[in-house]
């Protein structure tokens, strides 16, 4: 997407007050050595999500936030800290699939069991098509009629590496899930020419 014409306090506003959920696809194609360096999606991911859990945290008002690691059964960590990070992130990748929808319907049930939530922010880095694309689609919809609105719960994909499939799905889920838009999906290159502001992405997600 092109991002608006807004100031850099225009997007920290926009970040503000929210709660924050990293989830980190762990399927095995996350092993492929495409990115910048000729690092592997899995190590990339690494080294760019230790710098969004300390951004994150700033905005989130618990400054923590939930982990999710998916592929097979989804694994979820609530509250962590920046210092905690490392200890949850696993040495290499161990599904062999990408069971999305699993994780995407763990995490809206949690969200939605708490009559206080507030406004939250899913982060997906993922590299690959669901294996249950038509669960992940169902889930989103649902999730957007739940909350009425694209500002109360937003689902950023920010792709990892460069399958050609996995950018036709992540767009499809961009444009064609109905009239409450709670999604926005980004490029790898898009990231990575954006990663010096990461308010810029953060805030993509939610004012798409």
């Amino acid at each position: 997407m092109s991002f608006p014409p807004l100031s850099p306090e225009d997007f920290q506003k926009i970040c503000s007050g929210r709660d924050y959920c990293l989830m980190i696809d762990e399927s095995l194609s996350m092993n492929v050595p495409d990115c910048p360096g000729a690092t592997s999606r899995w190590n990339y991911t690494q080294e760019v999500i230790s710098f969004i859990v300390a951004k994150a945290t700033e905005y989130d008002p618990d400054t923590s936030i939930d982990l999710v690691f998916f592929g097979g059964e989804p694994r979820l960590y609530e509250n962590v800290t920046p210092e905690a990070f490392s200890q949850y992130y696993p040495e290499r990748p161990t599904a062999g699939s990408t069971y999305l929808g699993r994780a995407l319907d763990l995490v809206f049930k949690q969200y939605f069991s708490s009559p206080q939530a507030r406004p939250i922010t899913y982060l997906v880095l993922t590299d690959g098509e669901a294996t249950d694309p038509k669960v992940v689609e169902t889930a989103l919809r649902n999730a957007a009629q739940a909350s009425g609105s694209g500002e109360q719960i937003a689902v950023g994909f920010w792709q990892v590496g460069y399958d050609k499939g996995a950018t036709r799905f992540l767009q499809h889920l961009d444009d064609n899930l109905g009239e409450v838009d709670i999604v926005d999906t980004q490029t790898m290159d898009t990231v990575v020419e954006n990663f010096g502001s990461l308010e810029r992405l953060l805030a993509a997600a939610v004012i798409d």
